[in-house]
C-alpha cells in the first residue's frame, strides 16, 4: 500500500497533475502549486443517479466508470478523480484512469477531446485519425520516421483560448502499437504489452521540448476502402462536422458530458480535412506517408 500512496506530480495536456496512480510514461515534475487535478486511491460507489450508458453513470459534475476486470473511477468536475483497483490484476487500472480517467477530466473541463494523433508541423498542429483497422498507428510511425514529431498519441485534446482561439498541448510521451507494427519495425525490446488491452503494446517517445501549444491546422483521416491504391481527398462543409463526431474520444462519455460542440464547430472552421483510403490488402505504408508529406508541403 506505500507505493499505492506515494504521490506524484506531472504536467501534460497543459493541466498540472497530482497522482497516487503513477504514469509509467511521464516524467515526474513538481511544480510546488497546488495541482489542477488530483488522482488518488479510494473508494467509489458502485453507481449513481442515472445510468445514462451501460457502467456509465452520471450525477451532478460527477461521472462514474468502471469495468470489472480494469476498476472503476469517480471523476468529479475536471478536478478529482477518485480510483479502485480490481483485486485480480491491480496493473490494468494505470490504463483505466489515463487512458478513460484523464480524458473524461479534460472533458469535464470544457475540452474536445478526439481519438486522433498529433504532430507538430512548424507553429501548427496535424492531426491524423481513422477508423478501427484503417493503420492510423502505423501511419503514425512513418510519420514520425519522417521527421514529424508526435505530441500525443491517441487523444487529441483541443481548447478554446480566448473567443475564437483553438490550441492543442503536448500528451502522453508514449506510442500505442500493435503486434504487426511491433514486429514489422523491429521494436519488440522497446515497447511494453499494455495491461487489459490484447495485442496492443506502448513504445514510449522522446518528450517534445517545451510546453507551447499549437494551434490545430490540418485533419487527416484514414479509412480502408474499394480502391487499387491509396488516394487523398478534401472533406469541407457539413461532412467536416460528421467526420469529427465520429472521431470524439470515448464517445458515450463524450455524449453523457456534452457541450462539444462548439468547439467542435470552432474546429471544422479552422482547419483543412483530407479523407485518405487506402486498399485493403496490400502494404501502403510508404505511399500514405508521401500522400500525407506531400500535401502538407502544398
Amino acid at each position: 500500500m506505500q507505493d499505492q500512496a506515494q504521490r506524484h506530480d506531472y504536467r501534460v495536456f497543459g493541466l498540472s497533475i497530482g497522482s497516487e496512480v503513477p504514469a509509467p510514461c511521464l516524467p515526474s515534475r513538481s511544480t510546488g502549486a497546488a495541482p489542477e487535478l488530483e488522482i488518488r486511491h479510494g473508494n467509489v460507489p458502485t453507481r449513481l443517479s442515472q445510468e445514462r450508458f451501460p457502467k456509465i453513470f452520471v450525477e451532478d459534475g460527477k461521472i462514474l466508470l468502471g469495468r470489472v476486470d480494469a476498476g472503476s473511477l469517480l471523476v468529479e468536475d475536471g478536478r478529482s478523480i477518485i480510483a479502485s483497483a480490481p483485486p485480480l490484476n491491480p496493473s490494468t487500472l494505470t490504463c483505466l484512469v489515463w487512458g478513460s480517467g484523464l480524458p473524461t477530466a479534460l472533458m469535464q473541463q470544457g475540452a474536445l477531446v478526439l481519438h486522433a494523433a498529433v504532430f507538430r508541423y512548424g507553429r501548427f498542429a496535424v492531426m491524423l485519425a481513422g477508423t478501427r483497422g484503417a493503420g492510423k498507428s502505423t501511419t503514425a510511425m512513418e510519420l514520425r520516421l519522417a521527421g514529424l514529431p508526435l505530441i500525443s498519441d491517441d487523444q487529441a485534446v483541443i481548447r478554446g483560448i480566448g473567443s475564437d482561439q483553438l490550441i492543442v498541448h503536448n500528451g502522453l510521451p508514449q506510442q500505442k502499437l500493435h503486434q504487426d507494427s511491433v514486429s514489422h519495425y523491429g521494436i519488440a525490446d522497446h515497447v511494453l504489452a499494455l495491461p487489459g488491452e490484447r495485442g496492443k503494446f506502448s513504445l514510449t517517445i522522446d518528450a517534445p521540448h517545451g510546453e507551447n501549444a499549437v494551434s490545430p491546422s490540418i485533419i487527416f483521416t484514414l479509412s480502408v476502402g474499394d480502391v487499387d491504391k491509396p488516394f487523398c481527398t478534401a472533406v469541407n462543409g457539413t461532412e467536416k462536422l460528421r467526420v469529427l463526431k465520429s472521431q470524439l474520444f470515448r464517445p458515450r462519455i463524450a455524449e453523457a458530458i456534452g457541450g462539444y460542440h462548439p468547439l467542435m464547430l470552432k474546429l471544422a472552421e479552422q482547419t483543412a480535412m483530407f479523407r485518405i483510403v487506402r486498399p485493403p490488402s496490400r502494404n501502403t505504408r510508404s505511399e500514405i506517408r508521401q500522400l500525407v508529406m506531400d500535401r502538407l508541403r502544398t
